[in-house]
């Protein structure tokens, strides 16, 4: 309620309000970087005729909608494996959501000192590796905690990462991008859960249940191939510009 109160229009559109039209290098003195798309229709539109965006989209699937599918998932996964109480595996959801949650913040920090290639490699590494720990890792209890934190510092860092990306790779439509990559990357969180279901189900507890973090296993693989993809695409368009 109190952001609702307090918080300002940003300048273009309070510019817009009083009839006023200025063009970007007006706004700059207003720091103002960009000027929003003529609707929302037309911002879409452009957002999704940019190749750039379906890559995020896919990145935001695996990191945000696995974090979204991960808290659902893992308390019962504590109980299937390992017999917790729903209180036990409540408290260890919690701890990989704070974690997931809490990094964003460094993040956003590490992704302006790191090459962009080598943040969104290394966070999908992280991932790939704690759910190939938790398919492929002996029985033990410590183990796979560790890999659910790992995977938790992966996602968060990566969901840093992806919506700082947008205005590098969008630039012309930053919003649109945004519901796009947020909405469809969403959209993992209820399309993980039931293809883990499904393997759990076939295979049986408590193998199943270890199994089903193949799903992410076979999601890293293929972020990290459109992650390549999409360093090649921008390092073509940069030689063209010149």
């Amino acid at each position: 309620m109190i952001y609702a109160v307090g918080i300002a229009d940003a300048p273009w559109f309070q510019l817009r309000s009083r009839g006023l039209s200025v063009d970007e290098h007006q706004l700059a003195a207003y720091g103002e970087e960009m000027v929003p798309a003529a609707s929302a229709a037309e911002g879409s539109r452009r957002a999704s005729h940019e190749p750039a965006t379906w890559a995020l989209v896919t990145f935001c699937f695996t990191s945000f909608g696995g974090f979204l599918a991960l808290t659902a998932w893992l308390p019962t996964y504590w109980h299937a494996v390992y017999g917790a109480s729903l209180i036990q595996g409540g408290l260890l959801t919690l701890v990989f959501s704070v974690l997931a949650s809490v990094v964003r913040v460094p993040g956003g920090i590490l992704a302006d000192r790191l090459p962009v290639t080598y943040a969104l490699q290394g966070n999908f590494l992280l991932i790939g590796c704690g759910a190939a720990a938790m398919v492929f890792a002996p029985h033990q209890f410590a183990v796979v905690v560790t890999a659910t934190l790992v995977i938790g510092l992966g996602m968060g860092l990566q969901n840093a990462v992806v919506f700082k990306l947008l205005p590098r790779y969008v630039p012309h439509a930053v919003g649109s991008a945004a519901r796009l990559v947020g909405g469809l990357g969403a959209f993992g969180g209820f399309v993980i859960p039931p293809v883990m279901g499904v393997i759990a189900g076939a295979l049986g507890a408590p193998l199943g249940y270890m199994r089903g973090f193949l799903v992410f296993v076979v999601l890293v693989a293929i972020d990290l191939v459109i992650v390549w993809i999409l360093g090649a695409y921008t390092r073509g368009s940069a030689r063209a510009m010149r």
